[in-house]
């Protein structure tokens, strides 16, 4: 298949060359290059000269606007298929690869891209397109993703059919801003939009004079009027009639919120009378709050203009005593992030209503979502509305939610709690994956970050030679969901005097764990445990017998000490435990029916096991994982910096 590449270039001697470079490196190489220099003054058209490639053709105009220099690159365009690339952002070498492949699958498409990411000097951040799935998607409601997310089509990195440009027309000329929305209206209007999963566009932020961030529009563009234009004459079909007002709506609440953040106060609040902003009523009232009770000046995006300050995370708790949880944010306190964020620890009542503003730059909150913390989480969210919210899932699972004798209540708690923040960390992908199939957050808002800790005292533990009497370790919360309950009884069904087992921690099933093993002097409990690496130098295996987990710190802690694991097979334990079809070395065992009877099955051959050979394979898989877990918070905090 043949393309045909138009760049409109004015102005861009810093940037067009690297644009050219990456145009250029195109795995797929039949295509043409067609740069419309539109009357340059600093020397852009030089620099694409110094090109020596069949392929690249020159054209020169007077000062027309870019959209006269991409319609110029259309009149001179061979192939039928046109893509378009602004000259300071840049292509994958697969992009056109991606295309070719969106093209075969979906013909009838009237558009074709891939995803973009936004680039400045500091970071990249990904775009969010509403609905987008990690596979090829075609999108017949154009209006309907764009109304929601980013948008589908941007002007770097879409691919039209020539036919589809004589069918609606091509872009406005004369138009200042919007004139690339214009033309994906008029497509949306008459043709599905297909996108490759790939993000191959960098959107370039920081581009010399791009439009788009250097002036702010004060009234609705151009595009939104003629598509209210066509809904007066009744024009749009049926289908996309509910979409296209929602688009509208969209379009004039982010001029508000432009305007707003730009001090201009009494023109977002003009905007925000418009009677056509309430086919979007939550984001109205949410930016007319912001409105009323908010009088500085705020920046938006992504870029950090703080003097080299480390950002401020302020981690809310509501017990001290949240055993793992403490460990774990204690830990990346004390980590090499502590170089770029300084995190600070607050003790809350979830239930409050007593929210307060904070100093920070981003909250973090590991308190368990419900009924109860819906509304004080919703005042949270109000009075830090110019703070990233991110919430961290330590608390549900599955098997939680299997439990639970309302699902579809408990459903519709945590995907109202769970929308209050941007970002929800889960600590697992077994529950990142049963997220998203009840649809509790979006998957744009969704990071999975499996839990880790500093492990340096795990990882010097040194090997125990094995023993005739082989020493278990359950050691945690006292608690029911910790299954202890479960190796107790298994005990009572085996015989042999060659196991024994050592529970360590406190809670509330203490007194009832302690009369259940009454009499098994197999079972010893040792209390709370200050050294849990010297715990874990004395046994032989470590066993998890939970009824649901989110993660299972104990686990990795078993394996960083080289210790072999016996798990059940729910939540976070699983891949802790897996192999992923072999490609992973076994450190453990994984009951799939966690009862008394197995684990006792269990007990009577565990002498037989390859317990020095399980825990050698276990350290060797936890080695990097505080060195990539730091990697993938610094990442995630520093979106939001």
């Amino acid at each position: 298949m043949k393309f045909s590449i138009v760049v409109p270039l004015y102005n861009k001697v810093k940037s067009v060359e690297k644009t050219i470079l990456s145009i250029l490196n195109q795995t797929h190489t039949d295509f043409e290059l067609i740069v419309v220099d539109d009357g340059s003054t600093d020397g852009s058209d030089k620099v694409v000269e110094l090109f020596e490639d069949r392929r690249l053709t020159l054209i020169r105009q007077p000062n027309q606007g870019v959209s006269a220099a991409r319609n110029t690159g259309i009149r001179r365009a061979q192939y039928s298929h046109i893509a378009f690339i602004d000259a300071d952002d840049c292509v994958a070498p697969d992009y056109l690869k991606h295309i070719c492949r969106l093209i075969y699958a979906y013909p009838e498409a009237g558009a074709y891209c891939t995803r973009y990411r936004y680039v400045n000097a500091e970071r990249t951040k990904r775009c969010k397109i509403h609905n987008m799935k990690n596979r090829l998607m075609l999108f017949d409601n154009y209006f309907a993703i764009a109304g929601k997310g980013d948008l589908p089509i941007i002007a770097t990195g879409v691919c039209i059919p020539k036919y589809v440009l004589d069918r609606v027309g091509q872009f406005p000329v004369g138009q200042v801003q919007g004139e690339d929305q214009d033309l994906w209206a008029r497509i949306g209007l008459n043709f599905s939009i297909a996108v490759h999963p790939a993000y191959d566009i960098d959107y370039c932020l920081d581009a010399e004079n791009r439009v788009s961030v250097e002036k702010i529009p004060r009234h609705e563009l151009p595009f939104s009027e003629r598509l209210q234009a066509l809904l007066y004459a009744h024009k749009v079909e049926k289908r996309l009639i509910k979409s296209v007002k929602r688009y509208i709506a969209g379009h004039l609440i982010h001029l508000a919120q432009l305007n707003l953040v730009n001090g201009r106060k009494s023109v977002a609040m003009s905007i925000l009378k418009d009677p056509r902003t309430n086919y979007a009523l939550l984001r109205k009232l949410k930016w007319r709050f912001k409105a009323i009770f908010c009088f500085e000046k705020v920046e938006v995006g992504f870029k950090d203009n703080r003097d080299n300050q480390r950002a401020s995370v302020d981690n809310l708790l509501n017990d001290k005593k949240m055993g793992g949880i403490l460990s774990v944010v204690k830990s990346l306190s004390e980590s090499s992030l502590a170089n770029d964020f300084q995190f600070t620890f607050n003790v809350v009542d979830p239930t409050s209503l007593n929210k307060a503003k904070t100093e920070c730059d981003m909250l973090m909150v590991h308190y368990a979502s419900s009924w109860k913390t819906l509304i004080p989480n919703l005042i949270l969210r109000i009075k830090n509305w110019d703070k990233p919210l991110i919430l961290q899932e330590h608390h549900y699972t599955k098997q939680f939610y299997q439990m639970v004798p309302s699902q579809a209540r408990f459903r519709l708690m945590l995907k109202l709690n769970y929308s209050l923040f941007d970002n929800v960390v889960s600590v697992s992908h077994g529950q990142a994956r049963w997220m998203k199939s009840l649809n509790l957050v979006k998957s744009a808002n969704l990071t999975v970050i499996p839990q880790s800790r500093k492990l340096d005292d795990f990882l010097s533990i040194k090997p125990k030679k094995r023993s005739t009497m082989i020493r278990l370790v359950a050691y945690g919360r006292l608690s029911q969901e910790k299954g202890f309950d479960r190796v107790i009884k298994a005990f009572r069904l085996i015989e042999s005097k060659r196991v024994v087992l050592d529970i360590a921690g406190d809670g509330p099933m203490k007194d009832e764990l302690i009369q259940l093993a009454s009499g098994d002097k197999r079972i010893k409990f040792v209390g709370r445990v200050n050294d849990v690496p010297a715990l874990l130098s004395r046994c032989d295996a470590v066993i998890i017998p939970s009824r649901f987990e989110a993660f299972g710190l104990v686990c990795l802690e078993a394996k960083a000490a080289g210790k072999a694991v016996i798990v059940a097979d729910v939540g976070g334990l699983s891949e802790q435990v897996s192999t992923n079809n072999n490609t992973l070395p076994s450190c453990g065992l994984k009951l799939d029916d966690c009862n008394p009877r197995v684990i006792a099955e269990v007990l009577n051959r565990v002498d037989l096991l390859p317990l020095e050979d399980w825990g050698r394979n276990g350290r060797m898989r936890v080695k990097e994982a505080w060195y990539n877990y730091q990697k993938q918070w610094s990442n995630l905090l520093s979106q939001f910096a």
